[in-house]
């Protein structure tokens, strides 16, 4: 009787280990080719006619059936875990139903499928793919292969995308891989580390031309470096958490307060707003037109090219915060706000610092991009899930 009790564990364990490799193996093709995908969204690729973009999507499509069959058929889980997991999936599924747009579900799916993950070997996938895709688009804008994209700006004349959809986007890539830098390297960063990525930072200025862009790189280049050397210091500051806590409620006040008392009739909110570049406008815009709801709605976005090639007038919504809650609905974007609060609070009980420098900068980056809600630039609360 005793043999067999133990020949039954062996089988269990060994049936259990199976599947968590199976399981992982999944998780991380899925992951990578989503990654891809998304890469390839991010150049100008999108603006022409090509005939397999479509299938590209289809097959995006697919993989994301692949990551929920996954997570119903092959990963472990808690009976609380099961709770938060279908609580997760139930909000993420109709915040899709109301604004019909993927995004919020497709960070839950990649988020719970994240579960156990190394962080470590979360970055470092995402960093390769980023850099990867990063130099093989600006070889294919070089030697014609990708169209260069001219947008018109108010402040700039034209501009050129080098072979991505937006100069933000190719702003945003450059930030996110400083910060994956700064992340992996972090026990070990030098004083070269700062000067490398400040001429980085400087150079891609004329590039890109994105003032956001370029405060977030000195943001993430002297935070995480001053984090790295200062971390016991840091970490004795009286009310640490709640300062951290407090500072992630004004982001969001301001999101909000900017949002409901913006005018066009008052100089004060016009060079309020002109610092976060027509933010607050575009946000109070929305939610004059269309109000709140509880799980979403569909908004009629007119893109800066889009406005350009139409006599439609630009609709866009970067404050991630107020995106969150006008788009993607007040639950949906109430929990995601507050899995982004639950995340920081963790990162200072753990005594995470380099977590927690990592999500209070995408916090600030918030304000004036919708980055914050992508799973395919945010991976800081994607480290902090798994």
């Amino acid at each position: 009787m005793n043999k067999l009790r133990k020949i039954t564990n062996v089988t269990k364990i060994y049936s259990d280990i199976v599947s968590s490799e199976l399981s992982g193996r999944i998780f991380w093709v899925s992951y990578l080719l989503l990654l891809v995908i998304h890469c390839i969204e991010n150049t100008s690729v999108i603006y022409s006619d090509a005939v397999w973009v479509e299938g590209m999507y289809l097959f995006r499509n697919l993989l994301y059936l692949v990551l929920l069959a996954r997570l119903g058929m092959l990963a472990l889980y808690k009976r609380q875990e099961l709770v938060c997991a279908g609580i997760f999936f139930a909000v993420g599924a109709v915040s899709f139903l109301g604004s019909r747009d993927f995004g919020m579900m497709e960070f839950v799916l990649i988020m719970l499928s994240a579960k156990d993950e190394s962080p470590r070997r979360l970055v470092t996938a995402f960093a390769a793919i980023k850099v990867a895709a990063m130099i093989l688009t600006l070889l294919l804008w070089r030697v014609g292969v990708l169209a260069a994209v001219l947008y018109q700006d108010d402040n700039v004349g034209y501009y050129n995308t080098y072979g991505f959809c937006h100069r933000n986007v190719l702003a945003a890539n450059i930030t996110v891989l400083c910060l994956a830098w700064f992340y992996l390297r972090w026990r070990s960063l030098k004083i070269w580390d700062v000067a490398v990525w400040c001429a980085i930072a400087l150079l891609t200025w004329p590039v890109a031309q994105s003032r956001t862009g370029l405060i977030i790189l000195f943001l993430i280049i002297f935070g995480m470096f001053f984090g790295s050397r200062k971390r016991e210091q840091i970490l004795k500051v009286p009310d640490l958490r709640r300062i951290v806590l407090l500072f992630f409620t004004v982001i969001l006040l301001i999101s909000v307060i900017g949002t409901l008392f913006y005018s066009d009739h008052s100089a004060v909110w016009k060079l309020i707003d002109s610092i976060f570049t027509k933010r607050f406008k575009f946000a109070h815009q929305c939610l004059e037109q269309y109000g709140l709801t509880l799980f979403g709605q569909q908004l009629p976005f007119v893109s800066t090219i889009e406005a350009q090639n139409s006599d439609a007038a630009r609709l866009i919504l970067d404050n991630s915060y107020m995106r969150a809650l006008l788009y993607y609905g007040l639950i949906p974007g109430g929990m995601f706000l507050g899995t982004y609060f639950r995340a920081l609070d963790l990162s200072v009980r753990r005594k995470d610092v380099r977590l927690m420098i990592c999500l209070a900068v995408f916090a600030v980056y918030g304000l004036s991009e919708s980055y914050l809600l992508d799973v395919n630039y945010q991976f800081p609360l994607l480290v902090a899930w798994s």
